[in-house]
């Protein structure tokens, strides 16, 4: 535990990617961070040119919640389901993968668009919690397996005292249903102004790549998880 203490401390203490940190950690460790230091010094060093370098520093701060679930895992703690999903919507790395879409993303990026993406908005935190809770849904049997720590639907579960079966059930027919018409709703109303359609599609492009096929009706853009205005999204979409 003391080795993965220090391994998030060495992430989110090296202003600069500086690796004086490197000396608490124990060697198996020491040649992922070096590779990652140096990914992320290149990419630094590629958008220094364009004025763009402060764009890494939104890319460090994801071992805080890999750490916490840990925590959970080695105490075995349980935690309520709004609870677990607030971490495990992180964790699943949907919000880093957003941001880490605007780094080549040119101009339109700008530190505003950034500011406000890392703050996790409804577009965002609603696809992550769809692209966490649908790969709960595809492997929560093999992670229980692992007895590492309870999934959210687990804890779905314990918490509601429903069966395994009757989460999933709710979690599929109802949460995640829920978080689609947010989204929707998001890119149809834009309620962040100054912030372009073109940033807001990220979340929606990598959320719909969830689901196996989508198939077009007279009224309706169907995924299994959704259903989404054939007219609105052919506006959005074109």
């Amino acid at each position: 535990m003391e080795h993965l203490k220090n391994w998030g401390h060495s992430l989110t203490r090296s202003k600069g990617w500086d690796l004086g940190t490197l000396n608490e950690l124990p060697d198996y460790m020491k040649t992922f961070i070096i590779a990652l230091f140096d990914t992320l010094s290149q990419f630094e060093e590629e958008l220094k040119g364009e004025g763009n370098a402060y764009r890494v520093d939104y890319l460090r701060d994801a071992a805080k919640v890999y750490y916490q679930e840990f925590l959970w895992g080695h105490n075995r703690y349980v935690p309520k389901f709004q609870e677990h999903l607030h971490v495990s919507a992180v964790s699943c790395t949907y919000p880093m993968l957003y941001v880490l879409s605007f780094v080549g993303m040119g101009d339109i990026a700008t530190k505003k668009a950034f500011d406000w993406a890392i703050k996790v908005p409804q577009i965002i935190w609603s696809a992550s919690v769809i692209g966490r809770l649908t790969d709960d849904m595809q492997t929560d049997e093999r992670e229980q397996e692992n007895d590492y720590m309870p999934t959210n639907i687990k804890c779905y579960a314990i918490e509601h005292g429903l069966s395994e079966e009757e989460a999933r059930l709710k979690i599929h027919e109802v949460l995640i249903e829920d978080e689609w018409k947010k989204m929707n709703e998001e890119l149809l109303l834009r309620p962040d102004k100054g912030i372009p359609l073109a940033l807001y599609m990220p979340a929606f492009n990598l959320t719909k790549g969830l689901s196996k096929k989508t198939v077009v009706t007279k009224k309706y853009i169907s995924t299994s998880l959704s259903l989404f205005p054939l007219k609105a999204a052919t506006s959005l979409l074109n």
